[in-house]
């Protein structure tokens, strides 16, 4: 007897554990998801790439984020970094650009976009995109016949890779006397699908089931594994011999078949109870369309989900045994309905002319803007002459959000598989493929062993940040707990922070795009005596060393298809011809020498000894309010004390007898002291010998609290000796203080329109290889926007970097 379930909804009511823990789980686990828009996918070197960035949630696709940064990073065929940048994208929306050195080599590059937490679920989640780099401008003296003999590169004929077949059972396992959906994979060393032709034999030798893989390397074949038997499968023509994973003994089936109006689960088992106690969870997302108990103890049940309560994407379906145990897993996708969320664009004309003027209409159905979609109000647009059309194909943003971002490998040419018109075979070949993936966002195990909420590794980023580490400075590996001071040398801003115990230290978030010199400077506890003035603990007066933590990217696998040695293909070399031309043009008109007025500059040359004077004052900036340079004096006049020295300084007080001087800041009180940089009381300062001073700070006002130090911020006396000059400070970074350059996010630059009116333009040339890229098109409440601009020179046939186009 088979039992069958129709389910007419979702959210159904049943054992509700499986339920609360995703919910429980994604509250506070929170993914994100990434997606770039670029221009296009090939470029020369010299170039400029220009990006849309989205960031979304990982439920339902929309902005709103915990993380308000985004890294972009476009690496080589090794891994390296060329480019990085950080982009602040607290609205979930941001443009960018990417100029590509001209000295860039040729070949294949991977541009990677993430945020920091997002690497929680996994460095494969991250998005990332082929960009092709072909040569820039070549030498004059070389033609383009030279560079196509020498992107040809004579490789010695070479045996072909072996070819692999990993197989993977439906649902995650085969069961003994029970029908087995086997999917299988071809692929060759390096990892590329191979068609293949195979027979899969039993332990006796018998051929139960032959095969055959499609041009992408995978299939599938239906057969009963038998109790005490092995089997393999024989590659024909090769001889090689791969095995079968082991049925199972006893356990649970589960298989997924897309009928015409709904999703059919069969759930199947050998166990003597049956299917009693066991439940099946079906989710998209994290939203759970289905949590049931199943109550039967038949050994069959058939679940169906009518199509028309799916929501697109990728469904996980577990089913869980009576312990709670999950036993079997699949995946299914549900496909966008036709014309569902397609951004229409509708132009003025048929036909144009050179240089001739466009209007687009751009349109989206307005009851669907909301749905699956990243930014309803705001949309990329990137316009293309025909060659500019070759290059590696990627995922649209639809098919990445909906089907790639949730698979632990990437389905090749997605966006043909989603917008075919064959459904029924769309359906078959994405099936195949998810038989051979797993979901990548979400595992059950992660909610069931996080009953407390998500402990992220990979904290969130609203803004900037500086970490490091403080230790000692004859012991930099030993951690020191104290306090670090982080002043911005120009405008006077300090901020002073605690470590942990292990002495590590944060600073920000900071929101800027500028880049900025700041200073750091640390003091650790002491560890013996502990002794506290006022209820606070005493900071020592030794030097420390101060460590920043540089970032760490992740790590991500790439094999580049191409490298500049390779032979491109030919609309590559249309391509190549397209944009040797308009980096010409560009080079002989953007440019020109411009001739200035003639501006008359004097200079002041900085001596040796001023300029150490600002090293070693650098924690504000070298500029205090008074200095007064002991050798500088007039007429030799040494004063006997430092009071007396500062007697004649503008807004300084002495009061008290030889010997009782105190001194008092006006508008502010009794300063700090301190001696080449390390605080000091006044009684330590009295007895300087006046002889070993070299010259004397004073800081007037809150702009002394970047000292530290006792002062409060009401002012600073700072005595700097000859004894601690350059032999024994560094001229940048010294003992207790290092300097760090702040990088500040990237400021996007505005794609360059053509405007074939203006005098500047009537004789120059206009072959852009983007005729127009709007990185940020507003869509207004009725779902439309208008978008216009100048077509080039080009006309209407394949660019030839032999024939021209005429």
């Amino acid at each position: 007897m088979i039992f069958i379930l129709s389910f007419l909804s979702v959210q159904l009511q049943a054992q509700q554990s499986f339920t609360k823990a995703m919910q429980t789980y994604y509250l506070n686990y929170l993914p994100e998801k990434v997606y770039v828009h670029s221009d296009k996918s090939i470029y020369a070197a010299g170039e400029t790439v220009w990006l849309a960035v989205y960031l979304t949630d990982g439920y339902s696709h929309r902005p709103g984020t915990p993380s308000d940064v985004v890294r972009l990073e476009l690496r080589d065929g090794t891994g390296k970094a060329v480019i990085e940048q950080k982009l602040y994208v607290p609205d979930g929306y941001a443009t960018s650009e990417l100029g590509l050195p001209a000295s860039l080599p040729a070949g294949d590059y991977q541009l990677i976009a993430y945020t920091n937490y997002q690497r929680n679920s996994g460095e494969e989640t991250l998005f990332g995109k082929t960009l092709r780099l072909l040569p820039g401008l070549w030498a004059a003296a070389n033609t383009r016949e030279e560079l196509a003999t020498r992107t040809v590169i004579n490789r010695p004929e070479q045996k072909p890779p072996p070819t692999k077949l990993r197989f993977f059972p439906e649902g995650g396992d085969c069961i003994e006397d029970m029908p087995c959906r086997m999917a299988f994979v071809a692929e060759n060393e390096p990892g590329v699908p191979v068609k293949v032709n195979a027979e899969v034999i039993d332990s006796n030798g018998t051929v139960v089931s032959k095969i055959q893989s499609n041009e992408s390397g995978m299939g599938s074949f239906v057969f009963i594994p038998k109790a005490g038997q092995q089997y393999q499968a024989n590659l024909l023509g090769d001889g090689a011999f791969f095995e079968l994973p082991a049925a199972l003994e006893k356990g649970f089936r589960l298989s997924v078949q897309k009928r015409r109006d709904a999703v059919r689960l069969s759930l199947q088992t050998n166990l003597p109870q049956g299917l009693a106690g066991t439940y099946v969870g079906v989710h998209l997302r994290g939203n759970v369309f289905l949590d049931h108990s199943v109550v039967t103890n038949n050994k069959k049940a058939f679940i169906d989900l009518p199509l028309t309560g799916l929501t697109p994407g990728v469904y996980v379906c577990t089913l869980f045994d009576p312990n709670g145990q999950p036993v079997a897993e699949r995946l299914f996708f549900h496909a966008p309905k036709e014309g569902q969320n397609v951004l229409s664009i509708r132009p003025d004309k048929q036909n144009y002319g050179v240089r001739d003027s466009v209007r687009l209409k751009l349109n989206i159905p307005v009851p669907n803007i909301e749905v699956d979609s990243l930014a309803a109000s705001q949309v990329s647009l990137s316009v293309l002459p025909l060659p500019s059309t070759a290059g590696p194909q990627g995922d649209d943003i639809i098919t990445w959000l909906l089907l790639n971002s949730d698979l632990d490998r990437s389905i090749p040419y997605s966006p043909e598989l989603l917008f075919a018109t064959d459904s029924v075979a769309r359906d078959q070949k994405v099936d195949e493929f998810l038989l051979t993936r797993g979901w990548r966002r979400f595992r059950w195990e992660m909610a069931s062993s996080n009953p407390d909420g998500f402990q992220p590794k990979f904290p969130n980023e609203q803004g900037l940040y500086l970490r490091g580490r403080m230790g000692k400075f004859n012991y930099p590996n030993t951690p020191r707990q104290g306090s670090v001071l982080f002043s911005h040398l120009n405008s006077g801003y300090f901020e002073e922070i605690e470590t942990d115990e292990k002495g590590h230290f944060t600073f920000g978030p900071f929101l800027q795009y500028d880049t900025l010199d700041v200073l750091l400077k640390g003091y650790y506890y002491r560890n013996k005596a502990r002794k506290t003035r006022k209820g606070k603990r005493l900071k020592s007066s030794h030097y420390t060393h101060l460590e920043l933590f540089d970032y760490v990217g992740p790590k991500l696998p790439f094999s580049p298809a191409i490298n500049e040695k390779e032979k491109i293909t030919v609309p590559e070399e249309d391509y190549q011809g397209l944009s040797q031309d308009y980096l010409s043009i560009a080079r002989n008109y953007d440019s020109l020498s411009i001739l200035l007025d003639v501006v008359d500059v004097t200079a002041k040359r900085i001596s040796p000894a001023e300029q150490e004077r600002y090293e070693r004052s650098i924690m504000y900036g070298g500029r205090p309010d008074s200095r007064i340079i002991i050798d500088s004096l007039p007429g030799g006049n040494i004063p006997l004390t430092i009071f007396d020295m500062l007697r004649g300084v503008s807004g300084v007080r002495i009061i008290g007898g030889l010997g009782n001087e105190q001194i008092l800041i006006r508008g502010a009180g009794v300063p700090a002291f301190f001696f080449d940089g390390m605080p000091m009381d006044i009684e330590s300062i009295r007895l300087v010998d006046i002889h070993n001073i070299e010259f004397v700070d004073v800081i007037r006002g809150a702009r002394s609290g970047i000292m530290g130090g006792n002062g409060g911020g009401n002012g600073a006396v700072l005595v700097y000796s000859r004894t601690g000059s350059s032999q024994t400070q560094g001229p940048l970074n010294s003992p207790r203080a290092k300097k760090v350059r702040l990088y500040g996010f990237h400021k996007a630059r505005q794609f360059a329109v053509f405007d074939p009116t203006t005098p500047e333009n009537n004789g120059r040339p206009d072959l852009r290889t983007t005729l127009h890229w709007n990185g940020a098109i507003k869509i207004g409440k009725d779902g439309t926007a208008l978008e216009t601009f100048n077509t080039s020179d080009q006309k209407a046939c394949l660019w030839s970097s032999a024939k021209g186009c005429g």
